[in-house]
């Protein structure tokens, strides 16, 4: 695992949907109603990669997979009380 792919899938797999998070909450806000959907992995688990083939071969995906699931999390948490849903 090289420095510059780790930052080239960490723009690709986290900053890229925060980004795009960030753009559409103010309009999902305004209409009271909305999903933004991301896509994840089970090489993004904590829990399950230990199980997973290939796991350690991809380090820099599972590892950004992994904080992508944060950042839903933490969206989620902030919005949790109205009707805006991320997953």
């Amino acid at each position: 695992m090289n420095s510059e792919d780790m930052m080239k899938t960490f723009r690709e797999n986290v900053v890229g949907p925060a980004l795009v998070s960030q753009a559409f909450l103010p309009f999902l806000e305004k209409a009271k109603q909305g999903v933004i959907v991301h896509i994840s992995s089970t090489m993004g688990s904590i829990e399950t990669t230990s199980t997973i083939p290939g796991f350690i071969k991809q380090p820099s995906y599972s590892i950004t997979k992994s904080a992508l699931n944060m950042l839903v999390s933490t969206v989620m948490f902030s919005i949790k009380f109205t009707p805006l849903n991320i997953f």
